[in-house]
């Protein structure tokens, strides 16, 4: 092995080379360019974004899941409880007892039937309603934009042609994923096939494919709630206009991010296998807690991306 003196000269009496020494300080530019770009991207960006605006988010993804499925189940309570009354009824002992009856239990079906109708209609426009105001919360708190009644209403009216939009691009999306997701289910019950076939295409195609409509839509989420603040209220009704038409036109360029996104998304649901470990309870709140952080995270990305 060779030994530097004091002097730089080494044991055989030469000095270190120009060659080594300029690879050594190549490579640590090279290092030092590739950390550089790391740091600039909107992946180490979007942690350096999160503050208690990223708590406030996830409070309010929280409360959202937390009302809308107490809703639905007390709708669902509801309906079944009007189904116990209609159908305890026997229709053979009433006929017998009072011929008359007959119209009464029709009533009492058709009655059933307009409360269903009418409960599922209330419930899902209560859901819409929560839904925008969960979103625009969101939006409003990560732009750091003041949430107002006029935001509110025109956000609200943005649903109607994002659905629209959203059903157009979104069918055909997830016919192709279930299509996809048919072939590859051959594939993946071999492990040699599965991990260089199936799992490369699920992360850069079909994953993509899935992300691509939830971009749609918070691209227009995100474009209105920062567009909105800048223009006088006879100008806002463009701002939906020009969502949609940014969105139609640069949802094409955010596809290494929808592949980052679901490369995260792996990872989280890899450490799921170690909340195994701990008690029941306290593993299905941490879980819980990493879906509400990565629905959260996903949307600083996003931002990120987007201002790039």
């Amino acid at each position: 092995m060779k030994r530097k003196g004091k002097d730089g000269i080494n044991s055989r009496g030469k000095k270190p080379g120009k060659a080594g020494m300029a690879d050594k300080t190549r490579d640590d530019s090279v290092a030092k360019r590739m950390m550089e770009w790391f740091r600039n991207t909107a992946f180490y960006s979007s942690f350096k974004d999160i503050d208690m605006r990223f708590l406030l988010v996830m409070a309010f993804e929280a409360c959202f899941v937390l009302i809308s499925s107490v809703m639905v189940k007390l709708w669902a309570f509801s309906i079944e409880q009007k189904g116990l009354q209609v159908m305890g009824i026997d229709l053979g002992n009433v006929l017998s007892t009072a011929p008359g009856a007959a119209d009464s239990y029709l009533s009492s079906i058709k009655e059933f039937i307009m409360y269903s109708v009418a409960s599922m209609f209330v419930v899902f426009l209560a859901l819409l309603l929560l839904w925008c105001l969960y979103n625009a919360l969101v939006w409003t708190t990560i732009l750091r934009k003041r949430l107002t009644f006029s935001y509110y209403v025109f956000f609200v009216c943005l649903h109607f042609p994002l659905a629209l939009l959203t059903l157009i691009i979104g069918l055909p999306l997830m016919l192709m994923v279930m299509f996809l997701m048919f072939v590859m289910q051959p594939l993946a019950q071999t492990p040699a096939l599965g991990y260089f076939v199936a799992l490369p295409a699920i992360i850069l195609v079909i994953g993509p494919l899935m992300y691509y409509v939830w971009a749609f839509v918070t691209y227009a989420y995100y474009l209105f709630t920062q567009r909105f603040y800048d223009y006088r209220s006879a100008k806002k009704l463009k701002d939906i206009r020009f969502s949609f038409s940014e969105v139609m036109h640069k949802i094409g360029q955010l596809y290494v991010a929808f592949v980052v996104m679901e490369l995260v998304f792996f990872a989280i649901f890899h450490l799921y296998y170690l909340l195994d470990l701990l008690p029941k309870v306290l593993g299905m709140v941490l879980g819980f807690a990493l879906l509400l952080a990565y629905s959260a995270w996903i949307r600083f990305y996003f931002k990120q991306v987007i201002e790039r």
